[in-house]
C-alpha cells in the first residue's frame, strides 16, 4: 500500500491559504473522479470515533481513511467521546 501521509499544515499558513482562496467549493466531486485522483481539489474525509485509548487499530483506521483517495485532507473528530459512557471513557 502506497503511503499518502504528510504532516498537516496549519490552516493560516501561506500555502493552505493560497490554495483555499483558489478553489471553487461549489463544484462537486464525483466518487469515480476522486478515486482516479482527478479531483480539482483535495477530497475531505471525516473520521470520527472514540480515541480515548488510542491503539494500533485506531492508527490503521486513520491511515486507511487517509489513503481512500490519492489527494485527501483527513479530518479527525473527537467530540463523539463525550456522548458515550463507559469505564474506558472516564
Amino acid at each position: 500500500m502506497e503511503m499518502n501521509c504528510t504532516a498537516a499544515p496549519f490552516s493560516e499558513d501561506d500555502g493552505p491559504t493560497q490554495i483555499r482562496n483558489q478553489i471553487d467549493y461549489s463544484l462537486k466531486i464525483e466518487m469515480e473522479v476522486a478515486k482516479r485522483g482527478e479531483a480539482h481539489r483535495p477530497v475531505r474525509v471525516y473520521a470520527d470515533g472514540a480515541f480515548d485509548l488510542f491503539h494500533q487499530g485506531h492508527a490503521r483506521l486513520l491511515r486507511q481513511a487517509k489513503n481512500v483517495f490519492p489527494n485527501v485532507y483527513l479530518i479527525v473528530g473527537g467530540e463523539y467521546e463525550h456522548a458515550l459512557s463507559g469505564l474506558s471513557l472516564r
